[in-house]
């Protein structure tokens, strides 16, 4: 097995994610998903495992324990 192999490709981490290519490549640009470039360009880039799960961890957000209710946050787009 290559080292290689155990990184990922774009199409791979949307996947993962359950989001769109377009959105990887798009948290790529912002710098909010860690990613490594390779080739004479850093045309390829591809991702680790662990490193898509840190950032699912990032994105959690612990209900506010200062809220009455229990009720967190309200989504004003959804309807209920």
């Amino acid at each position: 097995m290559k080292l290689i192999d155990s990184y990922i490709d774009a199409r791979r981490a949307a996947e993962e994610l359950g989001v769109t290519r377009d959105e990887v490549y798009r948290l790529v640009r912002s710098k909010r998903l860690r990613h490594h470039r390779l080739g004479a360009n850093g045309g390829i880039i591809r991702f680790r495992r662990e490193d898509l799960r840190a950032y699912l961890e990032s994105c959690a957000v612990d209900p506010s324990p200062d809220r009455k209710g229990g009720k967190g946050t309200r989504l004003k787009h959804l309807k209920g």
